[in-house]
């Protein structure tokens, strides 16, 4: 099912890691294994929302010129204390993997809501852009795309997975 929704503004703990040879997989346990680190390090899983298991954010053009870049990462439901401020690195600031609070403005986005496997993903994206070309609709690139993982892969069977495609648009 595909709608358009509008969505509140978020705020992401991301664990950003370049992406290497497509491989979404690898990126996501490099940038997890970054989060978990740093998590354990400062003791903020409190701050993390229980809403999902994780959001990814996507990169405008995943199979661009080098060096490309993934982001996962939680939902944050309180602000990270200011006190660690200076070890959260702003996004586009500093080197380009590590641990950011990526702001995703509020606004308009087409929703696709999956169920099932993740290899359905790819196809879901393709719909998505379908739908915003054949609708008159426009993307809106200021804003990034991102996948919200309603529920967590280590917990619940594949069949039972539920993936939200999130496409902004104007």
């Amino acid at each position: 099912m595909i709608s358009t929704q509008t969505k509140p503004a978020l705020s992401v703990l991301v664990g950003r890691v370049q992406l290497h040879d497509f491989d979404f997989r690898d990126a996501v346990h490099r940038g997890r294994a970054l989060l978990k680190t740093f998590l354990e390090t400062h003791n903020l899983s409190s701050h993390l929302s229980t809403e999902s298991a994780g959001v990814g954010v996507v990169p405008d053009n995943p199979r661009g010129p080098s060096p490309v870049y993934y982001e996962t990462g939680y939902i944050l439901s309180s602000p990270i204390p200011a006190g660690l401020a200076d070890t959260i690195t702003d996004l586009g600031k500093g080197k380009d993997e590590g641990v950011y609070v990526r702001e995703i403005p509020a606004g308009k986005w087409v929703v696709r809501v999956v169920k099932g496997s993740y290899e359905q993903l790819g196809g879901a994206w393709g719909e998505v852009m379908k739908h915003i070309e054949e609708n008159g609709l426009e993307k809106d690139g200021a804003r990034p795309a991102y996948e919200v993982y309603v529920n967590d892969w280590k917990v619940v069977k594949e069949e039972e997975l539920v993936t939200e495609v999130h496409v902004p648009i104007k």
